[in-house]
């Protein structure tokens, strides 16, 4: 009966901990992420991408954006339709990807950093999430 109480106390401590990490991670994130709350998302049309799978990258998109990109708002995220699709099919090829998405987003830095003053807007701005098998990830990004 005693160890099945000790076993019970390190469970629920285990849990304990995960939780209070889960949420610390968040708040923090919430406080020096990137904005990505009230973006505007255009999944475009695509002979080459699922919705599916054009959701599925945007999510990865938006989620690399919150963690890397502090003191900044997404304004848009949107898929130019097919007309990277060669740069795409490329990209998955020498990454070893069974697909590759490349987003253009629009952002304007709401915090003075290093590198931007406070107001500069980028347009055009790519994000490239690639998939191998189930799991998308973050490739790249930039102009």
């Amino acid at each position: 009966m005693k160890k099945f109480k000790k076993t019970w106390i390190v469970i629920v401590a285990l849990l304990l901990v995960v939780v209070v990490g889960v949420v610390g991670v968040r708040i923090a994130k919430s406080l020096v992420g990137g904005k990505t709350s009230s973006v505007s998302v255009d999944l475009g049309d695509s002979d080459f991408h699922s919705l599916r799978h054009r959701r599925q990258a945007a999510k990865v998109a938006k989620r690399y954006f919150g963690w890397n990109f502090g003191g900044c708002k997404m304004l848009t995220l949107r898929y130019p339709g097919d007309e990277m699709a060669a740069e795409e099919q490329e990209f998955a090829k020498t990454h070893g990807m069974d697909e590759v998405i490349i987003f253009k987003a629009k952002y304007v830095v709401i915090k003075d950093n290093e590198t931007d003053q406070k107001g500069h807007v980028h347009e055009e701005y790519q994000f490239i999430i690639g998939r191998k098998g189930l799991h998308w990830k973050h490739l790249d990004h930039g102009y």
